[in-house]
C-alpha cells in the first residue's frame, strides 16, 4: 500500500469536488441547450475512454492513449467547471465499471477525472463562479494605486 499518500488525497478531493458540483448544480441548474451540449460531450468523453487510441512511440501499459480529457476539458472551458466535474465523473465510472476493475481504482480514477475537469476551467472563470472576486478586485485596485503614482508626473 505505498500509493496510499497519492490515492487518500485524490478520492477525498474527487469526492468532495463532485458532491460540490452536483449540489452546485442542483441550486442553480443549467438551461436545456446546455445540458443537451453536456451530453453530447460527455458520449465523445465515454467513447474516447473506451476506445483509447494507439500513439506512435507510446509504450506505456497497452501503447495506448485515452483522448477523453479533450472532451472533459472542452466541458469545463465551455460550461464551466460544474459540468466537467460530473462528465470526469461519469466518463470513468461508466468505462470502468464495464471493464470490470477493483472498487479501490474505479475510485482513484473517477477522483482523476473530477479533479481535472474542476481545474480545467480558467481561473478568471472559477473565481467568478465561486464569487471569490474580491481578492482580484483588491489587486486591481493595488496596480491601480501603483500605476497612479508612478505616473503622477505624466498627468496634466
Amino acid at each position: 500500500m505505498r500509493s496510499l499518500p497519492v490515492v487518500i488525497p485524490v478520492v477525498v478531493l474527487g469526492a468532495v469536488g463532485i458532491v460540490a458540483a452536483v449540489t452546485s448544480l442542483i441550486v442553480n441548474p443549467p438551461g436545456g441547450d446546455a445540458f443537451l451540449g453536456v451530453a453530447g460531450l460527455l458520449a465523445a468523453a465515454i467513447a474516447a475512454e473506451a476506445f483509447p487510441l494507439p500513439i506512435e512511440g507510446v509504450n506505456v501499459g497497452t501503447g495506448t492513449t485515452s483522448l477523453a480529457i479533450v472532451a472533459i476539458v472542452s466541458t469545463g472551458v465551455i460550461y464551466g467547471w460544474r459540468e466537467a466535474a460530473v462528465v470526469g465523473f461519469l466518463t470513468m465510472a461508466v468505462v470502468e465499471s464495464g471493464r470490470g476493475r477493483r472498487a479501490s481504482r474505479i475510485v482513484f480514477n473517477t477522483g482523476m477525472y473530477v479533479c481535472a475537469g474542476i481545474l480545467s476551467v480558467s481561473r478568471r472563470r472559477f473565481r467568478a463562479a465561486t464569487g471569490s472576486a474580491r481578492s482580484s478586485s483588491r489587486r486591481a485596485s493595488a496596480r491601480s494605486r501603483s500605476t497612479s503614482s508612478t505616473c503622477s508626473s505624466c498627468r496634466p
